[in-house]
């Protein structure tokens, strides 16, 4: 008589495929990453558009643009969730906020007080809550 040895059962296989790190995956993650990123072009619009008004002219078109310019290289520096210089999540939250705190005051100093005080305040709920819950900077 031969004894059967005990057989562990085997995993069956997952169906979903394995999730790249940075990417997110929850419906809450996705949603407060889509609210992020509509902060971020409205942050440029604002940075931009502002910068126009209080230059003024054909210099401040110019102003305008480099102003986005400098906005747009930024946030793909230090906060794009595939950037090489990614900032801890203390770090995007102090730069995050900073900067729809500028482009506020900016806005505000503008002209443009209601879109200044609507942005300032959602845009901050918005970039701390899509940067606090970003999942973490994949291992490099």
């Amino acid at each position: 008589m031969s004894q059967d040895s005990p057989q562990t059962p085997s995993k069956a296989p997952s169906r979903t495929p394995p999730r790249d790190p940075g990417v997110p995956g929850t419906p809450l993650e996705w949603a407060a990453g889509t609210g992020a990123f509509l902060v971020e072009l409205a942050l440029v619009g604002t940075a931009a558009v502002a910068t126009r008004l209080l230059v003024g002219g054909g210099l401040g078109w110019v102003a305008g643009l480099a102003s986005a310019v400098v906005v747009v290289a930024i946030w793909a520096t230090w906060m794009g969730p595939r950037s090489n210089r990614r900032l801890p999540l203390a770090g995007r939250l102090v730069l995050g906020c900073g900067l729809v705190v500028l482009a506020a005051a900016l806005a505000h100093t503008a002209g443009l007080t209601s879109w200044a005080w609507w942005f300032g305040g959602v845009g901050l709920l918005l970039t701390v809550a899509g940067q606090a819950l970003t999942p973490p900077n994949p291992p490099r």
